[in-house]
């Protein structure tokens, strides 16, 4: 049991980015102006509360994405404009070989 649920939380370290920027768009929602203007309004318990809420949600997101995903969208984004390629993967450099018979000795 014990196994399975650090197997589940290693695989939910895999989209580290999209995890980052889901938490900050849920939370500046809450507490922001924009949204729902909650600044200031939570306790600790309800802070912790809902931190945890947020956390188990992203959690079963995760895993359920990562049934059908290897990786998050967002990483597969950066890795694409990092290598540029539009498949994301790192470009093989052509190995050039260097005829011996051909060179000359001065």
């Amino acid at each position: 049991m014990l196994d399975s649920i650090k197997n589940d939380i290693i695989k939910h370290s895999l989209k580290p980015t999209l995890i980052y920027l889901f938490q900050t768009v849920i939370c500046t929602t809450i507490f922001y102006g924009y949204g729902l203007g909650q600044f200031g309004t939570f306790g600790m318990i309800k802070g912790i509360a809902l931190c945890t809420t947020i956390y188990f949600i992203q959690l079963v997101s995760s895993l359920l994405y990562l049934r059908k995903f290897k990786v998050g969208p967002v990483e597969q984004l950066l890795r694409m404009w990092t290598n540029l390629s539009w498949s994301g993967k790192a470009k093989m450099k052509k190995k050039t070989f260097i005829d011996d018979s051909k060179q000359s000795v001065i």
